[in-house]
């Protein structure tokens, strides 16, 4: 879907991109394609989070991407996309931060994508995180700066509590940028498409989110040694020194195999 069209499309509708839902509508084709080829074909189920005008929710159909789960909450745009997919997609009016996959999982793990509105991408990211179990791949459109986080290596000055969750039960990659002016409206800032294949797991949201709490703690103040961050936490002290910290590091000094024991005692 180019711009002529996708204007076309809104018009018809009668509306026009709502800032307070963060609508950048990507309309750039061949970026388009290159996302729906990173859409694993044959998993079990395929949910994108955010259809919006249908840009990506056509490449996926296109594809034969089946069974194929669609959730907006603009009412408006649900309307568009029960007219353009009924039939070939179920179109859901659903909050992402809060939908549960469980029904989707019938035995073989699906695919969850989308271009992700900015405001809510990191909780959205979360809650997809929480319920990997049931998934094999997350395929998200994102504000660079979030991409960046979430695919920063352990030990690096981008490195988050965003990013030590992903690399906890997967791993994530950059695939490639997307500049403004591939969007309606275009976004004062670049995007990117990550990718994280998520490595076969049975944690619980529970499990997850206990780490996300952990590692969130241990990332609270990365220019306090962990000793301080420790104490102003009221945690046991006792806990870095099991795990051979010194009272001087800091979290970027930490290796990652030691970070996640930490965590998991935490979690604990």
């Amino acid at each position: 879907m180019n711009r002529d069209i996708l204007k076309t499309l809104l018009a018809a509708a009668g509306v026009s991109p709502r800032k307070g839902l963060s609508q950048n509508f990507l309309c750039d084709d061949a970026a388009l394609e290159r996302i729906a080829d990173v859409l694993t074909p044959g998993a079990g189920f395929y949910v994108e989070m955010g259809g919006g005008a249908g840009s990506l929710t056509e490449k996926a159909v296109g594809r034969g991407l089946q069974p194929l789960t669609v959730l907006d909450i603009d009412e408006t745009m649900l309307r568009i996309l029960h007219e353009r997919f009924d039939g070939k997609a179920t179109v859901i009016n659903a909050d992402a931060v809060r939908y549960d996959l469980t029904p989707h999982f019938t035995g073989t793990r699906g695919v969850v994508f989308g271009n992700l509105p900015y405001q809510a991408s990191s909780p959205i990211l979360l809650s997809v995180l929480s319920q990997s179990r049931y998934i094999s791949r997350i395929v998200f459109l994102l504000q660079r700066e979030v991409a960046v986080k979430c695919a920063a290596e352990p030990a690096s000055r981008d490195f988050s509590p965003l990013g030590a969750l992903i690399r906890h039960i997967g791993d994530a990659d950059i695939l490639f940028d997307i500049g403004p002016a591939s969007f309606f409206p275009p976004p004062k800032v670049m995007s990117s498409v990550l990718q994280i294949p998520i490595r076969p797991h049975d944690k619980t949201p529970d499990e997850i989110m206990a780490m996300a709490d952990a590692f969130r703690v241990l990332f609270s103040h990365r220019r306090k040694t962990l000793a301080n961050v420790f104490k102003m936490h009221r945690l046991p002290a006792a806990f870095l020194e099991e795990a051979g910290i010194g009272a001087n590091a800091r979290i970027e000094e930490i290796d990652w195999p030691t970070l996640e024991a930490l965590a998991a005692r935490l979690a604990r």
